[in-house]
């Protein structure tokens, strides 16, 4: 939805279901919508009015995808199957990068081959009074590290 109409999900965990099939994830369902955002440059006209709080710039939109649903999400869905199946977290990485490998666009090849990711930096944000427009930090990205 994000490369297609610019709108991403802050799908955080405890707001979220996986259904898995023999062990495996088959699909995934999003239950609160608190934390969408949209790029205000490619949401179809009228769909959201001017001034709604989801609208933000390209840049910023995507970094919010990018921690929310891939740092955050992701990574502790990751992390989990890792630990509790005998794949392991090197493995599923790598299952990540083929699949992102498939998809079109800049934002699937920049998850591929960026050096980082974002991660949010909650207690600095805290001590900072951001809650509302958060600090964040760059870790190691995991899909870009199975390659080496």
């Amino acid at each position: 939805m994000f490369t297609e109409d610019g709108v991403g999900f802050e799908a955080h965990v405890q707001n979220s279901l996986l259904h898995t099939d023999n062990g495996w994830p088959n699909r995934f369902c999003v239950r609160d919508m608190e934390g969408t955002s949209a790029d205000r440059e490619r949401v179809a006209d009228g769909v959201l009015p001017p001034g709604s709080p989801v609208l933000y710039d390209d840049a910023e939109a995507w970094l919010r995808l990018r921690y929310h649903l891939v740092t955050n999400h992701l990574g502790h869905l990751v992390a989990v199957l890792g630990r509790c199946t005998p794949a392991g977290e090197r493995r599923l990485w790598s299952v990540v990068r083929e699949f992102l490998g498939g998809l079109p666009g800049r934002y699937a090849a920049e998850l591929r081959e960026a050096p980082t990711l974002p991660a949010k930096a909650n207690l600095l944000s805290r001590f900072a009074e951001r809650g509302e427009s958060p600090l964040y930090v760059d870790i190691p990205n995991p899909i870009r590290e199975v390659t080496r």
